[in-house]
């Protein structure tokens, strides 16, 4: 994510910026437990490095460098991110494509950098042919295979009330099992598919790099935010039909991990907002406007914490819950307007960078502390059932078992599947 973002925004420190969101991202943070889906997220920052090299140099070396890179991406074993990657990385390298044929009228150099990127997605599917024939091959035997359809397809979509955790990551509890607070009605595993938060700084910034500059990239990556975040609406949205119709997705569930990509545009977009108000003369008009509205998020968050909204609440316990990490947010919210509206002097201060560095560490810090503390209680975690112990009783032997079974549930308990 460093080189990706120094790449785009040739300034060392917003770089590291947005590679600091990037790796404490809760949304990457929470799957530590499931490491084949984490391998198969952090490998859009370099595919999308190679894309950028690719439009600037049009050499083939980075069609070749990309095609192995994304046959590592699919090989991790979890296409769900990968497809959903490839699909914004197509898009824009794509756009570049238009820009050649339409702005510069230059088609051979278009068509050029169109077979060049088909070229990438050409050899990473065949370096995968080896697992993806099969695959295929097994898919008419799956369980998807029948009784598949739109319904079940936008399984997990991502509920408009999650939209709440853009403030407030803890709004509706903890799933930990060493907390237990989790209190809407949603399954467990929606703090994680649904992990929509990437830091109050890191909004701010976005916002302000938005209203700001108007560059290709500001807008390329705003509708990006937009349109992925429309897509994993699911059935709370029309949009996913789209996706639904077309046969790579088709067989995916949960439209709520395109939030993977709105979280990874917004984190360019605060790059790009950093950056303009660390080099530049900063929109003092603009950031007042800012920080009225996110002071009038804060005043809505404080006129909860007294108590206002309680009579909402189903029952006064998860009232209780939301209120208590409504606290942290607001102190959260309060000093990030407080560095944002002030930031024309902090910049001055030569410890800035440093400053602005540990707040969002300990903002992000606490977004996911707590979440899998899997070490203190490995037992509670990772309890064993009767079928964990059958598969394991026999040793070298490998099983692949379906871990859900219809109108039942889990085989396993949670997480196991990933350690076992």
């Amino acid at each position: 994510m460093f080189f990706f973002m120094k790449k785009l925004l040739n300034h060392k420190f917003s770089a590291f910026f947005c590679s600091l969101i990037y790796i404490m991202l809760p949304q990457i943070v929470y799957r530590s437990v499931q490491p084949i889906v984490l391998e198969s997220m952090i490998w859009l920052p370099l595919i999308f490095l190679i894309a950028v090299h690719l439009i600037e140099k049009r050499r083939w070396l980075f069609s070749v460098l990309g095609g192995l890179i994304v046959a590592l991406n699919l090989f991790t074993g979890f296409p769900h991110f990968a497809f959903i990657g490839f699909s914004l990385v197509s898009v824009y390298i794509f756009s570049y494509v238009i820009k050649d044929f339409f702005v510069r009228k230059d088609f051979k150099s278009g068509s050029f950098l169109m077979l060049q990127s088909v070229t990438i997605f050409a050899i990473g599917t065949a370096l995968f042919a080896v697992q993806l024939l099969p695959t295929i091959e097994f898919t008419e035997i799956a369980t998807r295979a029948a009784e598949w359809n739109y319904n079940l397809a936008t399984d997990v979509s991502f509920h408009p009330l999650r939209l709440i955790n853009i403030f407030i990551p803890k709004f509706f509890g903890n799933v930990s099992p060493l907390v237990n607070d989790f209190w809407i009605r949603m399954p467990y595993y929606s703090s994680w598919e649904m992990a929509i938060y990437f830091g109050m700084l890191p909004l701010v910034f976005a916002v302000y790099a938005l209203l700001r500059n108007r560059s290709f990239h500001i807008k390329f990556f705003a509708i990006a935010a937009l349109l992925s975040l429309w897509f994993a609406l699911g059935k709370y949205g029309f949009a996913y039909y789209l996706v639904y119709l077309t046969p790579v997705f088709r067989k995916f569930r949960c439209p709520a991990r395109f939030i993977y990509l709105f979280n990874f545009s917004m984190i360019v977009l605060a790059g790009y907002g950093i950056k303009d108000m660390l080099t530049n003369r900063v929109d003092k008009n603009l950031v007042k406007k800012i920080t009225i509205a996110l002071l009038v998020f804060a005043f809505i968050i404080f006129l909860f914490v007294t108590g206002i909204f309680k009579g909402i609440f189903n029952n006064y316990k998860s009232f209780d819950i939301a209120r208590k990490y409504s606290f942290i947010s607001l102190a959260i919210i309060l000093a990030a307007v407080l560095i944002f509206f002030k930031f024309e002097n902090f910049k001055r201060i030569k410890s800035m960078p440093i400053l602005l560095s540990l707040f969002l560490f300990l903002d992000l810090f606490l977004a996911c502390f707590g979440i899998f503390e899997s070490s203190s209680k490995p037992e509670l975690f990772f309890a064993k059932n009767d079928a964990v112990r059958f598969f394991t009783s026999e040793s070298g032997d490998f099983y692949r078992v379906n871990t859900r079974i219809k109108n039942m549930g889990l085989v396993f308990p949670r997480n196991i599947g990933c350690v076992q």
